[in-house]
């Protein structure tokens, strides 16, 4: 059982990594019966043969998945549809968003799918199970693409959501058809505003509603910072460790209770009523929790773990934790695309192994409990690095302390706080600010050990995590199995492994895909340096926090010698403050005339020099009374051959300006001025620049139509190779004396089936 769900999570992940989307189908048919012929020679067939079933019912769901995607006649249309509300809508700002079934009413483009819609609904109330008819327009899945940030496409990939898109009301008709019902997500959302009047917005309230109910809304972004760096974001939501610690209080309390009846004893054994009471119990919770992803696999696990005791069969519990695994990949085989499969099954199976053959050793409770938490806290520590880029070294320390904190006092306070609001809401209301104050207590804690900043930095390569995680079941393998000391030195790659840093004398440059902005890396051997931070959003959100400190911080930077803002226009200076509140940032320029954050203004003749680089501001120039887009920072990158300009949303005026001037323009790579706007890239400036390649940040399917059709002529008759962030992702390049290397465009170069091909 445990040979072949390796092999058939194996077979997945070669289906979802190594087979390209686009693979036909006689060919993968030919691999699969070679493959099974093989398996049917040997004696030990079924792992192999299981392998084979992983990839071919993987494969099965994909090619539904991506059959059934959104048409191309409808991408960016508008659509009139039905509209059923199938999640619960989440409301950020002025914002809901929620996931519905999309039904088209359009005879000629007929389409059903599963959508995920954003709408700035202002006084209009949005429930599960209400059914609209309305125009939408919808988009298929697009998001930023770049190394070391959350990949949005693959989320709405693993969750089978089809489409994006959002209400047009000015389009047609709005009409509400049926109100929702009383389901288990408005009774989630009601029981939710409910404990948030009860705690009336006290500090740490927003966690005993996620406590709750799984609604993590509450949670603001400090809370959810100190959380991560202390490797305790697990326990601030209905997890699988709650769910699990659910379970054994119901099979404890409910065999107690039983065994107190000889009557019910005699109808069924106690061992079995225990495990029926501890299934109840995870499946009640995970109720609380909407059937949530880790939910679900939760209580699969507890299913399949109470499963023998309910069938009076003792099997293994390593075969019966393969079996879960089993259970959810057949249920749902992208589930191996988040990190919370591998950290759920990663825990319990650490747990089983460090554990399960050392009975004897450490009787004492204090040091089973300690043990546990040092082997889950370790042994995770490559797949946390891998997933989220950092594994927090003090999360052993927290999670010692936090883990009984949080699941024996503040989940039970919680729990009988909701169970006792409907019935005695004095009592309910005092339970559940006893579990906010027991949060409030336990908080200084986890704050003093996320600002000690002890982790592994940087995202690592799959390799390195492969072996690390060979040298963890070594470490934690049984006790009679010898050489178990070199698991030490399978965890060298997780502090060893080769980083592409710049040498001297060379930058590294990044340009970041942060859709219709611009937002840029420039790392020496020992400086980094950030022009631009992207746009803010009308949710709220920007691309500092989304996309500039994710990937600075997933490449193990912390620190900013330089924060250049080329001027105040928010899709250039929208993620100033996330990235000041995230990253420690030494100085700060600014352009555009005037001050768009707190910081000196860059002036034409600023000039120093980085491990061999040169750096130059070229404009404005000083006192000269350029302001908006024609006062943007000019700032010029490198030496020899490889050099770089990086010119924000200079327009005609500013570069007539710096021609005028006779400054040194020259460069082999250009940030093409404003998106590619009409109203930049002249010809006189072009042919100062005189540039081999040139780089557009611009957003896929922007509204303004970006780059021109004209600035685009200019270039490719200047013999100007093009690249933009649309089509590429993130491109990175690394210039040195001789000249620039070749360009990475990061959607090219990691291909997946639900990321969206570069154009």
């Amino acid at each position: 059982m445990i040979s072949s769900a390796i092999a058939f999570v194996a077979g997945t992940l070669a289906c979802l990594y190594a087979v390209p989307a686009a693979a036909p189908w006689p060919p993968v048919v030919a691999v699969i019966v070679l493959l099974s012929s093989l398996a049917l020679s040997r004696t030990r067939r079924w792992p192999l043969l299981m392998f084979v079933a992983g990839l071919l019912w993987c494969w099965l769901r994909l090619d539904s998945h991506l059959g059934n995607g959104l048409p191309a006649a409808l991408d960016g249309r508008d659509v009139p549809a039905r509209v059923t509300v199938t999640g619960l809508p989440e409301e950020k700002g002025a914002m809901v968003r929620f996931v519905a079934t999309v039904v088209s009413e359009d005879p000629r483009r007929p389409w059903r799918g599963r959508v995920r819609l954003s709408w700035y609904a202002g006084d209009v109330v949005v429930k599960t199970g209400d059914r609209w008819r309305m125009v939408v327009r919808l988009k298929r899945p697009r998001g930023f693409a770049n190394p070391g940030i959350f990949d949005y496409e693959r989320w709405l990939f693993s969750r089978g959501i089809l489409a994006t898109g959002y209400p047009r009301p000015r389009e047609g008709p709005l009409q509400l058809l049926e109100r929702g019902g009383g389901g288990l997500h408005n009774l989630r959302a009601a029981l939710g505003a409910h404990m948030e009047n009860v705690l009336a917005d006290g500090p740490r309230g927003g966690m005993v509603v996620a406590l709750g109910v799984g609604l993590k809304e509450g949670i603001d972004g400090d809370e959810w910072a100190v959380l991560r760096r202390s490797g305790t974001a697990h326990l601030m939501a209905i997890s699988g460790l709650h769910v699990g610690l659910v379970a054994v209080l119901a099979y404890g309390l409910g065999g107690f209770l039983w065994r107190r009846s000889a009557r019910l004893c005699r109808r069924l054994p106690a061992p079995r009523a225990a495990a029926l009471a501890a299934v109840s119990g995870a499946f009640g919770y995970a109720m609380l929790a909407g059937f949530a992803l880790p939910t679900q696999r939760a209580f699969i696990m507890v299913f399949a773990l109470a499963g023998g005791a309910l069938v009076g069969r003792r099997w293994p519990v390593s075969s019966r934790l393969a079996m879960a695994a089993l259970v959810v990949l057949l249920l749902d085989p992208f589930a191996v695309l988040g990190p919370g499969f591998w950290l759920s099954f990663g825990a319990v199976t650490l747990i089983l192994l460090g554990m399960g053959a050392r009975v004897g050793v450490g009787r004492r409770p204090w040091w089973r409990w300690g043990r546990v938490h040092l082997l889950v806290g370790l042994g995770l520590a490559p797949i946390t690095a891998g997933a989220f880029g950092l594994a927090p070294l003090v999360t052993p320390l927290a999670n010692l302390v936090a883990v009984p904190w949080v699941s024996v006092v503040v989940v039970p306070l919680t729990l009988l706080g909701v169970a006792c609001l409907g019935v005695w809401p004095a009592l309910g209301a005092l339970l559940l600010e006893g579990a906010r104050l027991m949060l409030v207590v336990l908080w200084p804690l986890l704050e003093g050990l996320a600002g000690l900043g002890w982790e592994l930095p940087g995202t690592l390569p799959l390799p390195a995590i492969a072996a690390a995680m060979a040298g963890v079941v070594l470490l934690f393998a049984p006790a009679g199995l010898a050489g178990r000391w070199l698991g030490l030195i399978w965890l060298l790659p997780l502090v060893l492994a080769p980083r592409s840093e710049p040498r001297e004398g060379e930058a590294l440059v990044t340009l970041l895909d942060v859709g219709q902005g611009l937002a840029a890396v420039v790392r020496t051997a020992s400086h980094v340096l950030v022009y631009d931070t992207g746009p803010r959003f009308r949710s709220g959100s920007d691309t500092g926090d989304m996309v500039v400190a994710p990937y600075l911080q997933s490449r193990g930077l912390g620190r900013l010698d330089l924060l250049m803002v080329s001027h105040g226009d928010s899709d250039h200076a929208g993620g100033v403050a996330s990235v000041r509140r995230a990253l420690t940032v030494e100085r700060v320029m600014y352009g555009g005339g005037r001050a768009a954050v707190d910081g000196e203004a860059c002036e034409a003749g600023q000039e120093w020099r980085w491990d061999g680089v040169d750096f130059a501001v070229l404009h404005p120039p000083p006192g000269n009374g350029f302001t908006g887009n024609d006062g943007s920072c000019v700032l010029a990158v490198g030496n020899g051959a490889g050099r770089l300009l990086l010119t924000g949303d200079l327009e005609r005026g500013g570069e007539a300006a710096l021609v005028a001037e006779g400054a040194d323009l020259s460069a082999a790579v250009l940030q093409v001025p404003h998106h590619g706007s009409r109203t930049s890239t002249t010809a006189p400036f072009l042919r100062a620049v005189s540039p081999r390649l040139g780089l557009i940040p611009v957003g896929f399917g922007n509204r303004f139509g970006l780059p021109h059709r004209e600035v685009l002529a200019r270039l490719e008759a200047a013999g100007v190779r093009l690249l933009d962030t649309a089509g590429c992702g993130a491109i990175t390049l690394t210039l040195a004396p001789q000249g620039p290397g070749e360009p990475e465009c990061y959607r090219r170069a990691h291909p997946r089936p639900w990321r969206a091909e570069g154009r």
